[in-house]
């Protein structure tokens, strides 16, 4: 089971921005979601137990990369199709996790690497952890220029080119 005692809702900070992280059990299902908020905007993706499991797999690979490392990782859960991949910027590296749905409206947050120690992704890992989360144990195969529609059910492709232009789904706050 991917999450154990599902429940219970905690938040973080990394820089400017604050992440919320809730989950629940509801008809013997897991639901999650996670909220970033910025200084003038926040944004937020839902995910079921499976896709939970699956992040934090993908947060906890990405602490050992090298600077120039590429790394994504592709899933799908019920009609959504979600990719996360290792990015880079002039500041700093972050994660960008992007959703599509069946309409095909697309949600992404994005998790700086943080400084120090104990930087964004592993307090992201340590809140998904403390809250039930666990990793899957599949076998996951690596796999070269892959689009998501060809990708399995759960990969990760070490290239870069895909999610270059997605826009944000970015509500301003009030």
């Amino acid at each position: 089971m991917p999450v154990s005692t599902p429940g219970g809702r905690c938040w973080f900070g990394v820089e400017l921005k604050t992440f919320e992280i809730s989950i629940e059990e509801h008809k013997g299902k897991v639901h999650g979601k996670i909220c970033e908020r910025g200084p003038k905007f926040s944004s937020w993706i839902r995910f079921g137990g499976k896709g939970l499991s699956l992040l934090l797999e993908g947060v906890e690979s990405c602490y050992g990369l090298k600077e120039r490392a590429p790394f994504r990782k592709f899933w799908s859960e019920g009609n959504r199709a979600y990719s996360l991949e290792l990015r880079r910027n002039n500041a700093r590296r972050f994660l960008f996790c992007v959703v599509r749905d069946a309409k095909n409206k697309r949600f992404s947050l994005a998790f700086p690497e943080g400084r120090g120690l104990v930087g964004g992704w592993k307090v992201l890992a340590s809140k998904l952890r403390s809250l039930g989360v666990s990793p899957l144990q599949w076998n996951g195969a690596l796999m070269e220029n892959h689009t998501p529609a060809q990708a399995p059910s759960s990969s990760i492709i070490r290239d870069s080119s895909y999610l270059r232009d997605c826009p944000c789904r970015v509500t301003p706050s009030r």
